[in-house]
């Protein structure tokens, strides 16, 4: 009987989350900013400076 209640909850939760994701779809927003991975610059002036000072 547990295993049955057991079983059927998940079923429940996965076919929420599958008409969750279905509902989303294109829909997705990082939250992330968008320039993180993207360098601003700032860190190659940095090295440049510094590979220019010792020469």
């Amino acid at each position: 009987m547990i295993k049955r209640i057991i079983g059927v909850l998940a079923t429940i939760a996965i076919i929420v989350i599958v008409v969750f994701t279905a509902l989303n779809c294109g829909g997705y927003k990082s939250m992330l900013p968008e320039d993180l991975f993207g360098g601003s610059g700032v860190e190659n002036t940095m090295v440049e400076d510094a590979a220019n000072a010792e020469s």
